[in-house]
């Protein structure tokens, strides 16, 4: 069993008292679309919380979430995942997917919008069975320490190293192949990752850049595995996309995933075909 807690977080320092009202007029513009961004995939994990329970769908909360994205910002992020026990992440339904929550389940959210390329990230897990809440709050609580901790001139090994901790104190393992990252405009994965255990890396927060907090607990040894058959892709390129015959041909070497995706390229959404991203079993 795995679960995981995820949060955008913005590194933005103040701006000083003295300077001029258009400057801190500009700042907020600066980011506002990356907030909304964060509002919109919010707005799409409250619709998909009552969800969460026996009998439901997995292809039913994928397509609310979607659904809510692409009706108020530029498009998803990325497909929506959702991740049951053992399925540690990069989940989403195929076409006619059958799956359903039963029981007893652990499940996890995680999905993303964009605003003109400004892009958030977010998650949350639920346990459907009173066993497993310990482990939702050890994610949880992992998440607040990292977010406390995100500040200009933090060493991401730090942040990783306290995530660890955190996880550990609650008697479970924090998961080391999957991490936090740096989120850049039409870029989901920036250069700089926030591990979930401690390294040996010097790499250090900096104003102005944004964040994907992600803690993974585990009941397990930490490890994960790829599974086959991987069932999301991204294209190569992200800005402006049309489904000309390019795109067409592209979709239709993809599997069942691509052909739910066809409305996604349609309203540009930048992480649905070619590039594979593999599932990952705990």
């Amino acid at each position: 069993m795995r679960a995981l807690d995820k949060l955008t977080k913005v590194i933005d320092v103040p701006d000083d008292k003295s300077k001029k009202t258009e400057d801190s007029e500009e700042s907020e513009d600066e980011w506002s679309k990356w907030r909304q961004a964060g509002v919109v995939a919010r707005e799409a994990l409250s619709i998909a919380r009552p969800m969460v329970k026996p009998g439901t769908k997995v292809l039913d909360i994928v397509k609310a979430v979607e659904n809510h994205i692409l009706e108020n910002a530029s498009g998803m992020s990325f497909p929506c995942n959702v991740a049951i026990n053992n399925i540690a992440a990069h989940y989403t339904s195929p076409v006619d997917d059958q799956t359903v929550i039963e029981e007893g389940d652990l499940v996890t959210v995680d999905c993303g919008a964009h605003v003109d390329g400004c892009i958030s990230d977010s998650a949350f897990t639920i346990a459907l069975n009173p066993d497993h809440e310990a482990l939702v709050k050890a994610s949880e609580d992992a998440t607040r320490v990292a977010i406390r901790m995100m500040r200009p001139g933090a060493k991401l090994n730090t942040i990783g190293a306290l995530i660890e901790d955190t996880i550990k104190s609650a008697g479970f393992e924090p998961i080391k192949q999957l991490s936090g990252h740096q989120l850049k405009e039409y870029e989901l994965h920036g250069e700089k990752q926030v591990p979930c255990v401690s390294g040996k890396s010097e790499v250090l927060v900096e104003e102005g850049e944004v964040y994907a907090i992600e803690t993974f607990a585990s009941t397990g040894s930490g490890n994960v595995t790829d599974l086959p058959d991987p069932l999301i892709y991204q294209l190569l390129s992200g800005r402006g996309l049309t489904a000309g015959p390019a795109v067409m041909r592209t979709v239709l070497i993809c599997k069942q995933f691509a052909f739910r995706a066809l409305d996604s390229v349609e309203h540009n959404c930048f992480a649905v075909v070619g590039f594979c991203c593999p599932t990952c079993f705990a």
